[in-house]
């Protein structure tokens, strides 16, 4: 059975090839407009908004405490977030 409330995809997760001991993960989410032109801080448009809106700010907080990369674009009808993390060990 399929949620056809979930609209994201996992477009890839891999070894960073141009930057060593990197893992990149990219989610993508199929849009209609170019959300970072419209809300470049991509803050909540839920009308509640102190109970909404914790998610980017989680994750960016996790990534940076672990000296990531996050990064967000809208390409081709698809808002992307991309998140480098270091590794040590072999992937």
């Amino acid at each position: 059975v399929v949620d056809v409330h979930i609209r994201f995809v996992v477009k890839h997760v891999q070894r960073a090839g141009h930057v060593q001991n990197y893992l990149l993960c990219k989610i993508s989410n199929k849009i209609s407009s170019n959300i970072l032109s419209e809300n470049p801080s991509l803050a909540t448009s839920k009308a509640d908004a102190s109970n909404h809106g914790l998610g980017i700010k989680i994750i960016r907080s996790a990534v940076e405490s672990q000296n990531g990369l996050l990064n967000f674009e809208c390409e081709k009808g698809y808002f992307t977030a991309s998140v480098m993390l270091p590794f040590n060990q072999p992937v």
